[in-house]
């Protein structure tokens, strides 16, 4: 069993917007966005991400039968922890994490890492003491897979509102993030886009959120998009919080999209710097 060691830099991801927080999964296959590291061309595969540490690289020629357990590592107390994973090949691919016990912020006890045919995927989570593997699922996986881990310390007060937020308390936002949006999912029953806020954002900016849910049933969606900027999914019935979640966008017109379908619990929206938006 590996033990995870903190590091005490900042984590910066850069891939087309800066995208970090809690419980977040990003999923690419865009060139652009492989050429934007080094790691993604095969011969630096073995140079991490800044303030990462490679703790997993199958062969290029590796198969992976199903329910192969790729790492395991315990955390010794609540810590931050961010995953970052690449792939060398075209084609479907099934990992996940998983504890023995519900995962904060997510509806079980395991998190989908990477799930489709995509080249990466990052995700940054609250994790609690206990042990945990990353595991392959497909009944069959092929090609070289790289799994990088970085750790840090959780902010005892992070800690306190992400458990209250995790039992169903969701008006426990950061310091200075205001509500912008709130709804009873009980009563919200749309299977297509509801555009549940628009802002007009008036000059190039970071632009922080946090999105939470108490979901038990049903389907949820909760998208952002507007100009020039592909549209993300923050979070959905699986994993319904998102947490000091940031993405740089330009001036333009952006909106948080909701799909709900036989959904209950509460969806509440806040943001931290309203002043450099109108919002309409």
């Amino acid at each position: 069993m590996n033990k995870l060691k903190p590091f005490n830099r900042m984590i910066v991801l850069m891939a087309i917007a800066f995208l970090g927080g809690i419980v977040y999964v990003l999923l690419t296959k865009d060139a652009t966005l492989r050429s934007m590291q080094n790691i993604f061309e095969l011969k630096k595969i073995d140079e991490p991400p800044a303030g990462f540490v490679k703790v997993f690289q199958s062969p290029l020629t590796g198969t992976f039968q199903s329910n192969s357990n790729i790492y395991s590592f315990s955390v010794d107390k609540p810590s931050i922890v961010h995953f970052y994973l690449l792939s060398q090949y075209d084609g479907e691919k099934w990992l996940v994490l998983r504890s023995k016990k519900k995962l904060i912020g997510i509806n079980s006890n395991e998190l989908n890492l990477l799930k489709g045919d995509y080249w990466s995927a990052s995700a940054s989570l609250l994790l609690d003491s206990g042990s945990y593997q990353v595991l392959a699922l497909n009944p069959e996986l092929r090609g070289e897979i790289v799994l990088y881990i970085s750790n840090q310390p959780a902010d005892k007060d992070m800690i306190k509102r992400m458990v209250k937020i995790d039992r169903g308390d969701l008006n426990n936002p950061p310091p200075g993030y205001e509500m912008l949006f709130y709804t009873n999912l009980g009563k919200l029953d749309v299977s297509s886009d509801f555009n549940a806020i628009s802002l007009k954002v008036t000059n190039n900016i970071i632009f922080s959120f946090s999105v939470y849910s108490n979901i038990r049933r049903g389907k949820l969606s909760v998208r952002f998009k507007g100009s020039n900027l592909r549209e993300i999914e923050i979070i959905n019935e699986e994993h319904p919080v998102s947490d000091c979640s940031t993405i740089n966008v330009n001036k333009g017109i952006y909106s948080f999209r909701v799909i709900a379908e036989s959904a209950d619990g509460e969806l509440v929206i806040f943001i931290s710097n309203q002043k450099c938006c109108i919002i309409q």
